[in-house]
């Protein structure tokens, strides 16, 4: 039987030397911040190769293809910046009585 562990997520990721380093993290609620919501707090590290990592990644986004097309997962686009004839005119810098043109 594979041994089976639990991660509410990822908390951080990082590459060095060639190795990926994946942070895997479990929300703690003894360990609350100040408004009362669990902190998620590091329990294990998945450290792999760079093309480990690549393989595992092309994997998980086929999954998520995959969610998406089951309507499991609601993809939201990313908001549009607005055009920038809508943006605000910038002033006139203010000018200091202590400086004369």
């Amino acid at each position: 039987m594979i041994p089976e562990l639990f991660a509410d997520g990822i908390g951080n990721i990082s590459v060095n030397n060639g190795v990926v380093r994946i942070e895997l993290v479990v929300m703690d609620p003894t360990a609350a911040t100040n408004n009362q919501n669990p902190r998620l707090e590091p329990r294990q590290r998945l450290i792999m190769p760079i093309d480990g990592f690549v393989r595992s990644f092309n994997i998980a986004e086929n999954v998520m293809k995959k969610l998406v097309e089951a309507g499991v997962v609601n993809m939201q686009p990313p908001a549009a910046a607005p055009a920038p004839s809508t943006l605000p005119k910038p002033s006139e810098p203010a000018v200091s009585p202590n400086f004369k043109p």
